[in-house]
C-alpha cells in the first residue's frame, strides 16, 4: 500500500483524529461506548444475572442535509429488466473478473429483483461529506428495500478494497445511522493473491474488523443512509471525509445484494468456484445459470480525486 503505516496503525491514527474532531458533548456520550475497534457485545456474552446493561444512547452532532451540489463522478450499469423474461442478464456478469449482474434468484433465474438492479450511481462532495447515490430499477413487491447497499473503497488503487460501508434495509427519507456499518481488514487478505480476479484455493475472511456500527464507535456521525425524497428508487449513503484521514484519492464501487452481500465474502470470486457461483449470461452456457451467488449486483469503480489512466483495477 502507498501509505507508510500498516493498515492497523492507519486506523488507530484515524480513530484518534476522529475523536479529536467530535464536539465535547459527543465525546462525553462516546465515553459510555466501547472505545476499542470491536463488535458490540453479542447477546450470548451478556451475563444472565446481575444488573441489566444500560442501553447506549447515541447523540448525533453533525447530520447530512441536502445532496451536495458538486458531483465528482458518475457511472451507469446494466438494466437486467430488459432481459428478465429471458431469465438472463443482458451483459456485465463476469465471475472471473469480479463483475456481477445477477439481480435474480438462484438456479432458475425466474424471479427478478428490481430493488437490487443498479441503474446508475454518483458521488457528490462538500466540505464535510462524500455522498454516494445508488439508483435501482424499482422497489420490491412490498414497496420497500429489504436488501443491503454498499460502497467498497480502494484507497491505494490496487484493486484490493480497504473499507466497506454497508447500509441495510433503508426505509426513510430522513438521514439515519440505523443499519449502517463500516468494515475494514487487518490481515490484508481481501482479494486474495489477485485482487478482483478469481483465485484458486484462496482462504481469507474478507473485511473482518468493524469500526462503526449504527452510531457506535469513536464518531457517532461517521456514516448515514437515506432514501431520496425526490426519487423513491434512489438510496443515498453519506460518510465523513474524516474517514479517509488525509486521503482524497480513491476508487469506489457500488453494491446491492441480499444475504450474499457479507463482509466476510470479499472478494466473492475467491470464496466460490465458477461452477459453484454460475453465470448470469446465457452465452456462458458451461456455467449458466447463477447458483450459489445470487441476488447481487455491482458497478465498475469510479475514480475520486484523481485523473485515472484507465489501467486501475475495476475502473469504469
Amino acid at each position: 500500500m502507498k501509505h507508510f503505516l500498516p493498515l492497523v496503525s492507519r486506523f488507530l491514527f484515524l480513530l484518534l483524529v476522529l475523536t479529536s474532531c467530535v464536539p465535547a458533548a459527543a465525546i462525553a456520550t462516546q465515553a459510555t461506548m466501547d472505545v476499542g475497534v470491536q463488535s458490540p457485545t453479542p447477546p450470548s456474552a451478556i451475563p444472565v444475572t446481575g444488573p441489566t446493561p444500560t442501553a447506549v444512547v447515541i447523540q448525533h452532532q453533525v447530520v447530512p442535509h441536502e445532496l451536495p451540489s458538486q458531483r465528482i463522478n458518475h457511472t451507469g450499469d446494466y438494466d437486467s429488466s430488459l432481459t428478465a423474461d429471458q431469465r438472463r442478464a443482458p451483459a456485465g456478469d463476469r465471475f472471473v473478473l469480479g463483475q456481477f449482474e445477477r439481480p435474480f434468484n438462484a438456479d432458475t433465474m425466474a424471479v427478478y429483483y428490481p430493488d437490487l438492479d443498479i441503474q446508475e450511481g454518483s458521488i457528490f462532495q462538500d466540505d464535510i461529506w462524500f455522498v454516494a447515490t445508488i439508483k435501482v430499477k424499482g422497489r420490491d413487491p412490498n414497496d420497500s428495500f429489504p436488501g443491503t447497499y454498499a460502497l467498497e473503497l480502494d484507497q491505494d488503487l490496487d484493486g484490493r478494497g480497504d473499507l466497506l460501508i454497508l447500509a441495510k434495509q433503508p426505509s426513510t427519507n430522513e438521514w439515519t445511522s440505523i443499519g449502517v456499518q463500516i468494515w475494514a481488514y487487518e490481515n490484508n487478505d481481501v482479494g486474495g493473491l489477485l485482487p478482483m480476479k478469481a483465485d484458486l484455493n484462496t482462504e481469507g475472511d474478507g473485511f473482518e474488523t468493524p469500526i462503526f456500527d449504527q452510531g457506535q464507535g469513536h464518531n457517532a456521525d461517521l456514516a448515514w443512509v437515506s432514501i431520496s425524497a425526490a426519487d423513491p428508487n434512489m438510496i443515498r449513503i453519506a460518510f465523513m471525509q474524516l474517514l479517509l484521514a488525509s486521503d482524497r484519492s480513491y476508487l469506489v464501487g457500488l453494491w446491492a445484494g441480499y444475504d450474499d452481500l457479507r463482509p466476510s465474502l470479499f472478494d466473492f470470486n475467491d470464496h466460490f468456484t465458477q461452477e459453484q457461483a454460475g453465470e448470469a449470461m446465457a452465452q456462458l452456457d458451461r456455467f449458466y445459470p447463477i447458483k450459489e451467488i445470487s441476488g447481487l449486483d455491482n458497478t465498475c469503480r469510479m475514480a475520486i480525486g484523481f485523473e485515472p489512466t484507465g489501467l486501475e483495477p475495476g475502473i469504469c
